[in-house]
């Protein structure tokens, strides 16, 4: 509207309301914050007195530990076995070593002792079909990457590992009361510890032990073939035990138990049953069979059934 006055608006100043810690929160806040990023650009550590973690961050290390300190290595598990793996735990400035590292990884390095000479291997573990066999002691040191005196684990000395299962066959599979003799055949098994290998034979009849005693003389049966047992070299299984046909009564169940022993430990028992059918009841079926074709075949026969 021509003539209309105008009115104008000037800005006014306003004075900050105090907030209540006022700027020492900002500062401590600022200062945490450099704190955590001060292992950011360096992938070496953190600076004194903070360890790095995972997440890239620095923290502070908990009072008495140092930066790069080892605290303890141990190793395991107990009872480890020649085809075992040994495994290292390493606590790393108050931090378990990851496991997972790759070797170019590792914080820390590795040095394996079997029987106080130092191994090849320079891993976080020691695998015993390379590196390791029964009765040897086997313990590790690490030491620091930038040098530095080493930890000793505690060592461990190798058990011995229990003979495979051998083999076991019961034949003949189908025998005849008071006609056939039960033998039972071992197929014979390696030791992953080279150790000296004895078998044992053990007869039950209807779920009760027999024993003969002395051995009966073997009869003119044939053994079973053998078959692969892997990469070992089999130790030669006795000769097959036996049960004579005379004792040997129809309905029964026959079970030979077997076992391989290297002097320390026994494999797990193995076993192959029999039922043993009634050989007279076969015989007569036969001959009555028998018989009874002979009769309808005769002439004789013929006439009378005329």
């Amino acid at each position: 509207m021509a003539g209309a006055a105008r009115s104008w608006r000037f800005p006014i100043a306003r004075t900050p309301e105090p907030r209540p810690y006022g700027d020492a929160m900002l500062r401590m806040s600022w200062l945490f914050m450099i704190a955590l990023s001060g292992c950011s650009e360096k992938k070496k550590g953190c600076d004194t007195g903070f360890r790095p973690d995972s997440d890239g961050n620095c923290y502070p290390l908990e009072d008495g530990i140092e930066d790069g300190e080892i605290q303890s290595v141990s190793i395991g598990p107990e009872g480890v076995r020649t085809q075992d793996t040994l495994y290292a735990t390493v606590m790393l400035s108050g931090e378990p070593v990851d496991t997972g590292l790759a070797p170019a990884e590792y914080p820390v390095q590795y040095r394996w002792y079997v029987d106080d000479l130092e191994a090849t291997g320079t891993a976080n573990h020691l695998h015993g079909w390379k590196y390791f066999d029964k009765g040897q002691a086997v313990r590790l040191s690490v030491e620091p990457l930038g040098g530095g005196d080493g930890v000793s684990s505690n060592t461990i000395v190798i058990a011995n590992t229990p003979p495979p299962a051998p083999g076991v066959d019961l034949y003949p599979k189908e025998p005849l009361a008071s006609v056939d003799s039960l033998r039972c055949a071992i197929t014979g098994v390696g030791d992953f510890d080279e150790d000296e290998i004895t078998y044992t034979f053990e007869w039950t009849r209807n779920g009760e032990a027999w024993v003969s005693t002395p051995q009966p003389p073997m009869d003119d049966g044939g053994d079973p073939p053998g078959w692969d047992t892997g990469e070992l070299s089999p130790q030669p299984p006795p000769e097959p035990s036996e049960v004579p046909a005379s004792i040997l009564q129809a309905g029964e169940v026959w079970v030979c138990h077997v076992y391989a022993f290297d002097g320390e430990d026994r494999s797990p028992t193995v076993t192959d049953q029999v039922i043993i059918r009634s050989g007279v009841s076969a015989f007569h079926d036969s001959t009555a069979n028998l018989s009874g074709e002979a009769l309808l075949k005769s002439p004789l026969s013929s006439h009378r059934l005329q």
